[in-house]
């Protein structure tokens, strides 16, 4: 059922436009003003506003900018409700080229109002908006296609070749090999397997986020739960890890315990993939070095810090957390933070050792 806000002061109007909208199996929101009308459009993400061009110190053009200044409303339609009288300053904002004008379908229908005009006017403009998300959804698809198959091809083939190779050896040479042998192969193979099914498990995670800003429900998905016990949670994790890259001696974590507003399969994802960067991109007997603890009642700090290669901090002032060809780990853990309203930042210490740092909300923050 789409839902309808409707921004109307006029209480005869008002009550009007909501029995008509209900009639016809529209969810409708209520505000009396464009301040109220802007406070429910963020909190309620309505499929379309509908809104009268006049609205006390706003006018339907300056209202309209505010919601699509927000990266959550930008793509909500609007139907605006105009008197003639509201034509000719429509039409200003409207009708000629701005670069401040909102790029976006903009429909009116005229007071006093019809209900036959004004539900197929907020149909029509519904079906527009559908019709725009699915053709950016496609361009998208598009562009991620292109951006992932290189590095997915390379991902997914240093493993493979691994298993193909250490099976064809295996399958020729069997008899010749010791025990010792076959049992550094089948762990060679484990590994690769492993690297493999990780790796295809990011790329299929990375597709799904891109769907955020047009999939309401793998939004909030993401975006919900808490973790009561996180000491635990990252310390299992971090654990794990070092025993995977065989190097729990290199491993050195003073973390806090803490209830952090992150589900714990998206803290343990988090953790994971900042565990893999730190052994990946460290040498075996250089210390990895994570530290979690409270900054304040409302956020809670993690720093991954280790030595690493001259590659990686050549591309720290390049870094962007929105190309998946500079490390899809970094980019899927930094979308993850951002939607729990968290941070992550990559950094150069005195000491030439690269820092990872993350911020997370707490259960207490508001």
């Amino acid at each position: 059922m789409p839902k309808i806000l409707v921004i109307e002061e006029n209480t005869i109007d008002k009550n009007w436009i909501e029995d008509s909208l209900k009639a016809a199996n529209f969810e409708v929101l209520m505000a009396d003003d464009g301040q109220e009308g802007l406070q429910m459009a963020y909190h309620h993400r309505p499929d379309l506003i509908l809104c009268d061009w006049q609205m006390g110190h706003w006018d339907g053009y300056k209202f309209q900018n505010l919601v699509k200044a927000n990266k959550r409303t930008v793509h909500i339609p609007f139907v605006f409700l105009a008197s003639p009288q509201d034509l000719a300053q429509f039409a200003h904002y409207y009708q000629q080229p701005s670069s401040t004008q909102v790029q976006s379908p903009v429909q009116y229908v005229l007071k006093p109002l019809e209900k036959d005009r004004l539900i197929q006017e907020i149909q029509m403009s519904l079906d527009r908006q559908q019709d725009l998300q699915k053709k950016i959804a496609q361009k998208l698809s598009a562009i991620r296609v292109n951006l992932t198959n290189r590095q997915a091809s390379h991902e997914v083939n240093t493993p493979l070749s691994g298993i193909i190779l250490s099976t064809d050896f295996l399958m020729k040479h069997y008899e010749n090999c010791s025990a010792d042998q076959i049992q550094n192969l089948l762990k060679d193979i484990n590994s690769s397997a492993k690297r493999l099914h990780h790796t295809l498990q990011n790329h299929t995670l990375y597709q799904l986020l891109q769907t955020l800003p047009y999939d309401e429900e793998v939004r909030e998905y993401y975006s919900q739960g808490f973790t009561l016990q996180g000491k635990e949670v990252i310390k299992q994790v971090l654990q794990q890890a070092a025993e995977d890259y065989d190097r729990k001696v290199d491993l050195d974590r003073q973390i806090e315990d803490v209830c952090l507003k992150i589900s714990e399969d998206n803290l343990r994802k988090v953790i994971r993939e900042l565990a893999d960067n730190a052994f990946r991109y460290s040498q075996p007997g250089n210390l990895v070095a994570v530290k979690g603890a409270l900054l304040d009642t409302n956020t809670y700090e993690l720093v991954f810090e280790n030595q690493t290669d001259e590659q990686v901090f050549a591309l720290l002032d390049s870094l962007s957390f929105t190309s998946p060809c500079q490390g899809l780990g970094l980019v899927i853990v930094h979308q993850l933070v951002s939607l729990n309203e968290g941070h992550l930042q990559l950094k150069a210490t005195a000491t030439d050792k690269l820092q990872v740092v993350v911020h997370l909300k707490t259960c207490l923050a508001e």
